[in-house]
Formats: C-alpha cells, structure tokens, sequence
C-alpha cells in the first residue's frame, strides 16, 4: 500500500533503476531507449538469483529463502513500475515510428521478466504448502525436478548473456534448452503419474504420496513457463526469431 500510495513525506526510493531511467534522457529516446534495455538487464540478473535460491530450497527440502524470494519479487514489481512510467514518458516525446516499436517490445519484455520473478514466487508457496501438510518429494520426483530447475537456471543465464553482448548466437544456444525444457516438461510429468499409478498399484515399493505428485507437477509447470518468458524477452530485443532459429538465421542476423 505504501507503494501504490506513498507517504508525500517521504523521500523518493532511490532504486539501481531509478538511477538508470533519469529524465536527463527523456530528450533523446535512443539514449532513452539504451537505459530501458539496461534497467531491463538488471531486472533479468535479479530474476536469476531468484532461480538460485528457489534450487537451493528444493535441494534442501526447505524454505529458508522464502523471504529473500519475497523480498526480489517485490523489488521486481517496483522495477516494472518505474520502468513501465519511463517508457510511457519517451513514447509522449514524439519518438519515431522505429523507436515506438522498440519501445513497446520493452514493454513486454519487462511484463516477462516480472513474471518470472512471479513464478518463481508461486514456486516457493507451493513448496511451503508441502511442508505444511508434512510431505515431501520423492527421490525420484526431486531429481527430476533439480534437473529442471537447473536447466532453466542454465537457460536464463544464456539469455542474460546474449543482452549483455547482443550475441544471437548466446540467444541461440538459449533457444536451444528452452526447447529441451518443453521436452522435459511432457517427459517428467508423465514420469511423475507413471510412479505415483506404479506405487498404488503395488507394482513399486517407493512412496509416492498424492500431493507430492501434484505440486511437483506444478513446479515443472512452472519453470517451463520461466523458460518461455526468457525466450521472449530474446525475441523483444530482436535476438531470436519469434520461430525457432536456424543457424543461417544466426549467420544472417549476427553482428
């Protein structure tokens, strides 16, 4: 509540954001649109640390991060705030039909980094509600899981990359795993109703309990939606193609 309405009292948050998108720039949209792409970077790398503490959750069978999680996802939504008004401010300066585009790419581009940060959130509830009913996953179903998680970790990392350097062949290899990741997410969550049937059917002495089995599924869900968002922050900045690459696309389009 204090964000949405401030205390006029209180001096304005000074954000790494903040700091990037000054109205010393609203003059001249290029250099504008430079400090947007960059506020955007620093989102994506706290997106990633989010990933980093949600696997150690996982690996851990606990929680403990819960509230670093919280604290980024909240520091996400005030990025997305402040960057959302900037690009509004350059957009009323009269910018050209080129700049128009790339701005409402960013637009979007931010939306998708926050909602990482989004799932990554939902990631820890669902984690915190199955330590609540007193399970955990499976051996089986935590290794896959980690697996993913690790994959998609790999996947984002890629990305931030390929913004850094404008690399379309760092955002290639990006494309790559998230590919990987849809295949992963069909492969596991069958995997996950395949041993839960096995075990209640007596054909399996491994435990596996029902909401162990949903929850896992629904992390899955989750990380591959992580994935999704990174490749479509890649094809805002116009490094991957809104289909699938090819190596001649990267041979073409790289600078």
């Amino acid at each position: 509540v204090r964000w949405v309405i401030p205390d006029k009292t209180e001096p304005p948050r000074v954000t790494k954001v903040s700091m990037l998108l000054q109205e010393q720039f609203l003059n001249s949209p290029p250099v504008a649109i430079q400090q947007i792409k960059k506020a955007i970077l620093h989102m994506f790398v706290r997106a990633y640390e989010m990933l980093g503490h949600i696997k150690d959750d996982i690996s851990n069978d606990n929680n403990e991060k819960k509230d670093e999680i919280i604290k980024l996802e909240d520091e996400l939504d005030r990025h997305q705030a402040e960057i959302t008004e900037y690009i509004s401010l350059v957009m009323h300066k009269g910018v050209s039909v080129s700049d128009s585009e790339t701005l409402t790419h960013l637009l979007h581009a931010v939306n998708d980094v926050e909602n990482i940060g989004d799932s990554v959130e939902s990631t820890s509830n669902l984690l915190q509600r199955l330590a609540k009913l007193g399970q955990k996953f499976s051996p089986a179903a935590k290794s896959d899981i980690i697996e993913m998680v690790t994959l998609v970790a790999s996947m984002v990392d890629d990305s931030i990359r390929a913004l850094e350097h404008e690399s379309r062949r760092t955002a290639m290899s990006a494309i790559e795993k998230e590919a990987r990741i849809d295949e992963m997410k069909r492969k596991f969550r069958k995997r996950n109703r395949d041993r839960y049937v096995a075990y209640k059917r007596g054909e399996s002495t491994t435990e596996e309990k029902l909401w162990g089995q949903v929850i896992s599924n629904d992390v899955i869900s989750n990380m591959e939606k992580i994935a999704d968002n990174a490749e479509n922050v890649l094809e805002a900045y116009k490094l991957a193609a809104e289909s699938k690459p090819t190596d001649q696309w990267v041979r073409d389009h790289e600078a």
